[in-house]
């Protein structure tokens, strides 16, 4: 990995901070490429670095991968998820775990957690976005965590809060469960619990779902 400061102008990316680290065999031509196949530019940086097990965690928009795209995979976006499989162990051994039951998940030297349900996923292919087609990436595994959308979670939030300021509510029960809040709740705990399993043995990398700044982490 290094410490890259190609954004110190916000050109690569103007919503991240200038200085940036990313997987040290990527140029900074390579990540300019890679920019441009992720919504808003947002391509994958490094959020955590576990000290103990070399593992890391990254977070990145959505892949431009939408149905009728012309020219396939963009080989600088490939390229860097190939790294980001990598940059947990310097020989690039992949680790095992009997939490990992799926087969192909236990193969996998990338984790890929993408905060949306595939519907909301397959819904942004038609945009020209979407999600990584995973025949292209033999080396990952995707799972979608089912977390609403910023808009879903607003209206549970506030409705919840709602319930807080009205104790003494006498259907103070029914109107929690209509609220949905401790299931969305149980689904962002559930998947976070599922990356730190995986971040003791595997690279992961995680996927802010929606473009308006909501991440699963």
């Amino acid at each position: 990995m290094r410490l890259c400061t190609d954004n110190v102008d916000w050109s690569l990316c103007p919503t991240y901070p200038p200085q940036i680290v990313v997987p040290a065999d990527i140029t900074q031509k390579e990540l300019e490429e890679c920019a441009k196949s992720r919504t808003k530019g947002r391509i994958p940086i490094l959020s955590y670095y576990s000290k103990h097990t070399g593992a890391t965690l990254w977070r990145s928009s959505q892949p431009k991968e939408g149905f009728g795209i012309i020219g396939g995979v963009n080989k600088s976006h490939k390229k860097m998820l190939w790294s980001l499989s990598y940059t947990s162990s310097s020989s690039g051994v992949i680790r095992s775990s009997p939490l990992l039951m799926d087969e192909k998940k236990g193969k996998a030297t990338l984790h890929i957690y993408d905060a949306r349900s595939k519907m909301a996923a397959i819904g942004n292919k038609f945009k020209g976005s979407g999600y990584e087609n995973m025949a292209d990436y033999d080396f990952a595994w995707l799972k979608f965590c089912d977390i609403g959308n910023i808009h879903t979670m607003r209206d549970s939030y506030i409705k919840m809060l709602a319930l807080c300021n009205d104790p003494t509510s006498q259907n103070w029960l029914e109107r929690l469960d209509r609220s949905s809040w401790l299931y969305h709740i149980s689904l962002i705990i559930g998947s976070s619990k599922e990356m730190v399993e995986s971040i003791n043995v595997f690279v992961i990398r995680e996927r802010i779902g929606r473009e308006s700044g909501v991440g699963t982490l």
